[in-house]
């Protein structure tokens, strides 16, 4: 007797553009909910403008998705505004009502004046996105927050080949911890990831891939699936649906990870 067959895993990136283009599929009014606005009203300038641009993209790539995988629910023309949505034990939100039967998540990422959004069945993502700049306390949060094989491989390291071994890290270690769900109440130390390929080395209960994506110049952005079950070979299938998404992409960035299918 054969086992039921891996169910594939399907995942789209969206990203979100600098502040000062249009963006017809995200800048429309009314996209976003109150909680969302008084969240972006907290913040000044780009920021609450990355924000914005950022939440109204996901309500919009969510409707495109939930219209292919739930069309009696959510017909073509459905507004964005009124997909619902819940919040998870540690704050991260999800799909709420008769869209968690679409088997749908989702999960975004804004730093600086760009944000990068995963929606994936099949898999729970995570998703980071993070600007190069330099950091002054990188070497005591390498010694303090992560494991000692991370510390001991770049810490002796210096200059550029240290700024981009401790970005390439940083983005990994986001990654999987928004993919557990549990942020940061899960302690950095408690995985190893081996930021050269990338891989987990030691990882959170589940099966894992790990993969760097294109990212826009001067930023670096890490994709990490989980699920309970062994990934398929050759059965995970990355695409990049959004146009504006396009124009952000270094091509020397390319996709690591034996599994994907781009």
């Amino acid at each position: 007797m054969t086992g039921a067959a891996t169910p594939p895993v399907d995942v789209e990136i969206w990203g979100a553009e600098a502040p000062e283009r249009p963006c017809a599929l995200s800048d429309r009014p009314g996209l976003l909910s109150a909680e969302e606005e008084a969240r972006a009203a907290a913040l000044s300038g780009r920021a609450a403008q990355c924000f914005r641009r950022t939440r109204g993209l996901l309500r919009h790539a969510l409707a495109r998705r939930l219209a292919e995988l739930l069309p009696a629910d959510f017909p073509p023309g459905f507004p964005p505004g009124r997909i619902p949505f819940a919040t998870g034990p540690h704050g991260r939100p999800e799909l709420a009502g008769p869209a968690r039967r679409s088997g749908l998540h989702f999960n975004l990422s804004h730093s600086g004046d760009r944000g990068v959004i995963a929606l994936c069945t099949g898999a729970e993502p995570g998703i980071d996105l993070e600007q190069l700049r330099p950091r002054a306390g990188a070497r005591a949060v390498l010694r303090r927050l992560m494991a000692p094989q991370e510390a001991a491989h770049l810490l002796p390291q210096d200059g550029p080949a240290f700024e981009e071994g401790f970005h390439r890290l940083w983005v990994c270690k986001e990654a999987v911890i928004k993919a557990t769900g549990e942020g940061l109440s899960r302690s950095l130390a408690s995985f190893v990831v081996d930021p050269d390929l990338p891989r987990l080395l030691h990882a959170p209960p589940g099966h894992w891939h790990l993969a760097w994506l294109p990212a826009p110049r001067g930023y670096r952005c890490a994709l990490a699936l989980r699920r309970e079950h062994p990934f398929a070979p050759a059965g995970i299938r990355i695409r990049f649906p959004s146009a504006t998404k396009v124009q952000a992409i270094e091509t020397k960035d390319l996709l690591n990870g034996t599994e994907c299918c781009v």
